[in-house]
């Protein structure tokens, strides 16, 4: 998506396809100021408004130019742009054709704006000519599911865009841009814009607990309600937003129905599996990141929750455990019947396992897990 306008207030809008890391033009201080998310939950379904205030406190135009992840599962439908008090509207454009028109656009000097999309899960705002003292609002809307385990809701909102390992041999051919794009270069010390956001969550029966793990927040439960809101001052953007909701137990089948504009309804169907049918046993094979990435405190989290998630398993489950990293290993020859003994064998094999495989390989040992 993107807009521009000239000095006579005559605006096109456009949408396309692309990306790149947060920078300003010369030696400018970062305009972005502040970023504020709202959720509407209801069920497992979201619509999620990620709002970008940006404002140039220098004395010269600037570009702005912020990448930003997003769900992967989400699906964009809607970018509008806040200046003062004109308001533009973003549609889809071919990729080639609105950036033509962005550099157009800023070559005339008038005001131009993009949010491209560089892969499922990483977006760019492109804010070009931002006029000294000059404030623009860009808000990013999308819709996406909430994960479901049993009756639990989890709301995952990602915040950051690591640093993604690439193989030697994609990056030798791997344009700069794009390799800029995906790993932008990392801020130490914290940015100088924060995060603000607020999630109003409606479920299918009674909201019994709220738990955000990640973040300190506030919260108020009502019935089959909750809101939730991130509380005290500068939350930087530097882990994933992760809340869940627990709801009491409900034995019907529920539905939530929607409607579109052209009047066609889309219902999403919860069916719920009778309470007393019995547990069968399963295979479970763990995958951990043994990459160097993964060093420090990241790999000794990793093995407790590995430990925790063995001690889950009950009679008749078998499980292996794969370790990876540009070469995989796993524990066991072959799945062992989960027993008191094989507990004790993989619990001494996780203690000593450490972040030394190198980069980040996943395909093997999947390849390898799904040919068993």
């Amino acid at each position: 998506m993107s807009g521009s306008g000239d000095s006579n207030g005559s605006w096109w809008q456009e949408w396309i396809s692309s990306s790149t890391g947060l920078t300003t033009q010369g030696r400018h201080y970062v305009p972005l100021v502040g970023v504020a998310i709202d959720v509407q939950a209801r069920g497992t379904a979201s619509t999620v408004t990620v709002a970008q205030r940006y404002i140039n406190r220098e004395d010269a135009t600037v570009e702005a130019v912020y990448t930003f992840p997003l769900e992967e599962s989400a699906a964009v439908c809607g970018l509008e742009i806040e200046v003062g008090e004109r308001r533009i509207v973003g549609h889809v454009e071919e990729s080639v054709e609105a950036f033509e028109q962005y550099d157009e656009a800023l070559a005339r000097g008038d005001g131009a704006y993009m949010v491209d999309q560089d892969r499922p899960n990483l977006f760019t705002a492109s804010v070009g000519n931002l006029l000294p003292g000059e404030e623009v609002v860009v808000r990013l809307s999308y819709v996406a599911p909430l994960e479901r385990n049993g009756d639990d809701v989890r709301l995952k909102i990602p915040t950051t865009v690591a640093p993604r390992y690439v193989p030697l041999e994609t990056l030798r051919k791997m344009d700069p841009v794009e390799r800029d794009h995906l790993s932008p270069p990392t801020v130490w010390g914290g940015v100088p814009y924060g995060l603000q956001l607020s999630v109003d969550f409606a479920g299918w029966s009674v909201v019994q607990a709220v738990e955000c793990p990640s973040h300190p927040v506030g919260v108020q439960t009502k019935a089959r309600t909750a809101r939730v809101e991130l509380s005290g001052g500068d939350i930087q953007l530097d882990q994933d937003v992760v809340v869940t909701f627990t709801l009491a137990a409900e034995k019907k089948t529920a539905a939530l129905v929607a409607e579109d504009e052209q009047g066609d309804t889309v219902v999403m169907l919860d069916v719920r599996a009778p309470h007393d049918m019995p547990r069968v046993p399963v295979e479970v094979i763990f995958l951990l990141d043994c990459s160097g990435s993964m060093c420090g405190s990241s790999i000794e989290s990793a093995r407790n929750a590995l430990l925790l998630c063995l001690r889950s398993l009950e009679d008749g489950d078998v499980f292996n455990i794969y370790r990876f990293g540009s070469t995989y290993e796993r524990i066991f020859k072959e799945s062992r019947l989960f027993t008191q003994e094989s507990l004790d064998d993989a619990t001494k094999a996780v203690k000593t396992l450490d972040a030394d495989l190198g980069g980040t390989e996943l395909a093997a040992p999947l390849q390898s897990i799904l040919e068993d």
